[in-house]
């Protein structure tokens, strides 16, 4: 297993994979064709990786993609004792179905953890779906922050 930062190559494979996990996770209802998505997922994916605002975790198996972390980079204001200071959201956590329950995410995810650290993040934050927050829980996220929210429109 290969555990890496995903290259523009990657792309594609990693628009595939989010097509099918919005599919297993959801009961999405799609207004656009899978070519589409694809082709507006790559562009939204090269952009982030082009402006380094994106980093795509993934493991690799033969060449196949079998899971992902992404991370987007966000820029804080300014202050006097951290000029340039930046936290990570991290979002699309998913691993292949035949790739569950052998610790690839966990591993993955230490690898996350160990760059965040490199690059002096100062945390990192996740919105975990209910079935997901003890996988966080055991990569050390905690719940003692509340998040608020103001929901502008329900997707499902």
């Amino acid at each position: 297993m290969i555990y890496r930062q995903a290259v523009e190559k990657d792309l594609m494979e990693l628009a595939e994979i989010r097509w099918d996990f919005q599919h297993e996770s959801y009961d999405v209802s799609t207004c656009i064709s899978k070519d589409e998505f694809l082709e507006q997922c790559v562009d939204f994916l090269k952009d982030g990786l082009i402006k380094e605002e994106w980093v795509y975790w993934i493991a690799e198996d033969n060449n196949l993609i079998v899971s992902q972390i992404f991370v987007r980079r966000i820029r804080k204001i300014p202050k006097p004792q951290h000029l340039y200071d930046e936290y990570g959201y991290v979002t699309n956590v998913y691993t292949r179905p035949n790739y569950r329950n052998k610790g690839i995410g966990k591993k993955l995810m230490e690898e996350v953890k160990q760059w965040a650290v490199n690059c002096d993040l100062e945390i990192l934050i996740v919105w975990p779906s209910k079935e997901a927050v003890q996988f966080y829980e055991r990569a050390e996220f905690k719940g003692e922050n509340d998040i608020m929210e103001l929901v502008i429109r329900e997707d499902y």
